[in-house]
C-alpha cells in the first residue's frame, strides 16, 4: 500500500507541476522594413499605382514580440528621415503610426486600420535621434474593444487578428504632414498621408517545441531567483529532496562572461519510487534527479522540464503502475523522444565503482576550472543489501564551456552541468554512462556551435576513458 501511495502522489505532484502553471501558447517574433510607400498607401513592390511612390528618403524598421496567450505586442520602431513633429494624426482616434489590415487580403493593399500603435502613447516611448525617432512601447492590447474608435471591420476580430498578424496580412504605416501628398482621390487632399510602410511578417516563434522538453511561462514570476525559490518550497513540501541548484548566469560572471538569468534545479524523488526507477533502468540515474531548469528569456521566465516520455523512452522503462502509465500518457501531449536516438554514451570501466568514481573526478579536476558540485551515491542511506549496487552521479562542469553554448540558446542549461554515471549491470561489470551533448544540442536545434561541441565529445570521451582505467592513446 505504500508503494501505491508513493506512485500516486508522485503522479500526482508531477502533474500538479507541470499543468498547474499557466501554460503560453507562444510568442511570435514579427518584423518589417519601411520604405517609401505609394502615394494610395499600398506597397510599390507589389502594386503599381497610377499616382506614383511618395518621394522621400524617409526609412525604418520595426521589431515586434506577440503574446498570443495574453493578446499583446510589444514594439520597437526605428525611423529615420522623419521627425516626431511631422507626424500626422489620422484616423479614428487621431494618432499617426497604425498596423493596418491589408485590403482584400493581398498584403501590398492599402486597408483600414487594425491596430493603433500610438494610442495613449506618451512622451516618454518616444525617443528623439540626430535624423529621426525611436517608438518603443509594450503590452499594447490587439484586442478590439481595447482599440479606440477603430470599427469592427477595420479591424478583423478578435478571433481573427492573431492570424491576420501571422499570415503577413497586415502592415505598418507612419502618416505624415509633409507636403509630398498628390492623391486627391480620398476623402481629403494627400490622403492617407502615408510616407513609409512596411509588411509585417513572422520571422520566429520563441517557444518552438524542444525535442522531449516541455516549456511552461511562469506568467506571475518576477524574477528567476524568486521563482526557484518558490518552486523548491513546493518541491520540499512533497517530499523531494533538493540537492543542488546550480546557477549559471554567476558560474558565467566568476569567469567573466555574461549570461542572462538562469539555474537549474535537482530534485530527488521520495525514495521508495526513486529506488524503483532505478532497478529498472541501469541508466536512468543520469536523468535523475528530476531537473527543472528557470531561465530568462526576452523579458519572460520560463520553465523547462524533460518529459515523463522522454525519460522512459530514452531510458528503455516499462512502466507497469496504473499512476506512472497515466502520468505518462499526460505528459505525453507535451512531446516525447524518438524511441531510436538516446544520445546515451556508455563505457566499460576496467575498475571497481569506488575506483571508477575516485579516477572520474581526479580527472576531471586536472582542469582548475573544472567543478563538481555534486557526486550522489543513489545507494547512500539504503539499509538493505542489494545483489546489485545502486548507482552513484557525478555532476561536473566548467562556466568556459558551458556558458557559450547558453549564450546561443539558454535552453541548453536544463542538460548542463554534464554528468558521469557510473553503475554496475546484472553480471557485475562496472559502466560509465554520458550524454552525448551533440544529442542534447540536437532537441532544441541549436546550431553555429558545432566545432565547441566536438571539442565537448572528445573531452568527454578522454575522461571516461580515463575513469574506466582506459588506455587513451
Amino acid at each position: 500500500m505504500l508503494f501505491n501511495r508513493v506512485r500516486i502522489k508522485l503522479a500526482c505532484v508531477l502533474v500538479t507541476l507541470l499543468l498547474s502553471f499557466s501554460l503560453h501558447a507562444e510568442i511570435v517574433k514579427l518584423a518589417a522594413s519601411l520604405q517609401a510607400a505609394n502615394q494610395n498607401g499600398s506597397d510599390p513592390a507589389q502594386v503599381t499605382d497610377p499616382l506614383g511612390v511618395v518621394e522621400t528618403n524617409a526609412s525604418g524598421s520595426i521589431q515586434i514580440q506577440l503574446d498570443t496567450d495574453n493578446n499583446t505586442l510589444d514594439y520597437q520602431l526605428d525611423v529615420t528621415g522623419i521627425s516626431r513633429d511631422q507626424l500626422r494624426n489620422f484616423g479614428p482616434n487621431e494618432t499617426p503610426i497604425h498596423l493596418h489590415l491589408a485590403g482584400g487580403g493581398d498584403p501590398g493593399n492599402f486597408g483600414p486600420i487594425a491596430i493603433d500603435l500610438t494610442l495613449n502613447a506618451v512622451d516618454a516611448d518616444f525617443t528623439s535621434t540626430t535624423d529621426g525617432f525611436q517608438l518603443a512601447r509594450d503590452g499594447i492590447s490587439i484586442l478590439l474593444e481595447d482599440q479606440g474608435g477603430v470599427q469592427l471591420g477595420m479591424h478583423p476580430g478578435n478571433d481573427q487578428i492573431v492570424d491576420a498578424l501571422r499570415s503577413g496580412n497586415t502592415f505598418v504605416l507612419v502618416h505624415t504632414n509633409k507636403d509630398i501628398f498628390v492623391n486627391d482621390a480620398g476623402p481629403a487632399p494627400g490622403f492617407p498621408f502615408g510616407e513609409i510602410r512596411g509588411n509585417i511578417k513572422p520571422v520566429s516563434t520563441i517557444t518552438t517545441p524542444a525535442h522531449g522538453m516541455d516549456i511552461i511561462v511562469l506568467k506571475d514570476a518576477v524574477d528567476v531567483p524568486s521563482a526557484v525559490a518558490e518552486l523548491k518550497a513546493t518541491l520540499e513540501q512533497e517530499g523531494f529532496k533538493i540537492p543542488l541548484i546550480v546557477d549559471h548566469s554567476a558560474a558565467a560572471a566568476s569567469v567573466d562572461l555574461e549570461l542572462g538569468p538562469n539555474q537549474v534545479m535537482f530534485a530527488r524523488l521520495p525514495r521508495v519510487l526513486e529506488k524503483q526507477l532505478l532497478r529498472r533502468g541501469k541508466t536512468v540515474g543520469l536523468d535523475l534527479p528530476i531537473k527543472f531548469h528557470v531561465f530568462e528569456e526576452n523579458g519572460v521566465i520560463k520553465l523547462s522540464v524533460n518529459t515523463l516520455g522522454y525519460l522512459l523512452d530514452r531510458h528503455d522503462l516499462f512502466i507497469r503502475d496504473f499512476s506512472l502509465r497515466f502520468t505518462n500518457r499526460l505528459m505525453r501531449q507535451f512531446g516525447s523522444s524518438e524511441a531510436e536516438e538516446h544520445g546515451l554514451i556508455t563505457v566499460r570501466s576496467q575498475q571497481s565503482v569506488e575506483e571508477t568514481v575516485q579516477a572520474l573526478q581526479d580527472a576531471i579536476t586536472v582542469n582548475p576550472a573544472a567543478r563538481i558540485p555534486l557526486v550522489l551515491d543513489y545507494g547512500e542511506g539504503n539499509n538493505r543489501r542489494h545483489r546489485v549496487p545502486l548507482p552513484v552521479l557525478i555532476v561536473f562542469g566548467n562556466p568556459n564551456v558551458g556558458t557559450p553554448l547558453m549564450q546561443a540558446d539558454p535552453r541548453m542549461g536544463i542538460d548542463l552541468p554534464l554528468k558521469f554515471l557510473v553503475w554496475t549491470d546484472f553480471q557485475g561489470r562496472v559502466n560509465i554512462t554520458y550524454n552525448d551533448l551533440r544529442f542534447l544540442a540536437g532537441r532544441i536545434n541549436l546550431s553555429g556551435v558545432d566545432d565547441r561541441l566536438n571539442a565537448i565529445a572528445g573531452a568527454l570521451n578522454n575522461l571516461a576513458r580515463a575513469g574506466a582505467g582506459q588506455d587513451q592513446n
